[in-house]
């Protein structure tokens, strides 16, 4: 379960507890809404949520500021939990996810704190009025399994308010300036266009949405999302079953699924995109140091008359001779439309 916050965006059949509550930050004009359940400590404040859980073993905490105080929002996390004795000399691991519409940015420090291993999770997204909201999910591999339920009912309920202007897949606004032009000349704004949805669409339509997604994942940075071990090799996009463990037998396959986001889309000819991607791994030791890896492992590149979104990567790693112990594999992902690059890693376990 050492995934469980990376892969809450898969959880779809999870409901939350009976009893719960709605939240907004702030009050007036809210950057965020989520949903805790009603048996968790909480504490609302004028720019912060603190929550533990029922146990008090799992602590969340949501702040939001201007968006150029994010580092500052960060550090103070970080100030507060070394307090606790929590590290972070090491390297996080980094994800891009969905958020109801939102995009968001997950950075994961597998650490420790006064009571030993422990993990904590920082999931950064944009808001409305150029604010962003931090996210701090600090707690155990053991403690975050006795509280999954909560966690990923939490996290699914996660929205940036459509009426504060969020993200264009929340129903706000294009980021980038468009909601003034939209004020100014309505006409020609495709956002505002609500009475097309009153009625049957139109291919015009749906080719308009399209380009509104495409003009949007432009400027998305280029990662990953849905990174997971899985059970079985994907046949098609979104054909994953998640691996319910990171521990394997020695000489068994560690099977990857992973979705490429925010990669480019370079033009051939007149009606021709290329896309794809080169891969390049490592496995490192817990602590860090290189034991091998090797450097275009795989290299997917492909085109097409549309700007495909639905790419993913299915990828077999053998291990032969690795002694038991915990390790890192490391997928660095080279964007072969474009010059950009995102690594994401994946701890595993070889149990003797």
């Amino acid at each position: 379960m050492r995934n469980l916050v990376l892969s809450l965006a898969l959880v779809t059949t999870l409901a939350l507890p009976a009893e719960a509550k709605d939240l907004v930050l702030p009050a007036k004009n809210p950057a965020i809404t989520l949903t805790i359940p009603d048996d968790w400590d909480v504490s609302e404040r004028d720019s912060e949520i603190v929550s533990t859980s029922s146990d008090g073993r799992v602590t969340l905490n949501v702040a939001f500021d201007v968006k150029s105080k994010l580092d500052d929002l960060i550090k103070e996390s970080k100030d507060w939990l070394k307090k606790s004795k929590v590290g972070f000399g090491m390297k996080p691991t980094e994800q891009v996810m969905d958020f109801s519409g939102t995009p968001g940015r997950v950075q994961r420090y597998q650490t420790s704190d006064k009571n030993g291993k422990t993990l904590v999770d920082f999931v950064t997204l944009d808001a409305s009025g150029s604010r962003a909201v931090l996210f701090t999910i600090w707690g155990s591999e053991s403690e975050r399994q006795e509280n999954d339920a909560d966690l990923a009912g939490i996290m699914k309920s996660v929205k940036v308010p459509a009426g504060t202007g969020g993200g264009f897949w929340a129903g706000g606004a294009s980021q980038g300036g468009r909601q003034d032009a939209a004020k100014a000349e309505p006409a020609k704004s495709e956002p505002a266009k609500p009475a097309a949805a009153a009625g049957p669409a139109t291919l015009a339509d749906l080719e308009a949405q399209e380009r509104a997604t495409a003009d949007l994942w432009a400027r998305l940075p280029y990662g990953t999302r849905h990174a997971m071990f899985v059970t079985r090799k994907a046949e098609m996009y979104g054909d994953y079953e998640a691996r319910p463990s990171n521990v394997f037998a020695s000489g068994e396959k560690l099977l990857t699924y992973v979705e490429p986001v925010g990669y480019a889309w370079k033009p051939v000819g007149s009606d021709t995109y290329r896309f794809g991607v080169t891969v390049d791994f490592e496995v490192l030791s817990k602590d860090g140091k290189v034991l091998g890896g090797q450097k275009a492992l795989l290299n997917q590149d492909l085109s097409s008359h549309y700007k495909n979104r639905e790419f993913f990567l299915s990828i077999a790693m053998s291990l032969d001779g690795i002694s038991p112990g915990d390790y890192v594999l490391a997928y660095t992902l080279r964007d072969n439309g474009g010059s950009a690059n995102t690594r994401f890693e994946q701890p595993f376990t070889i149990k003797g």
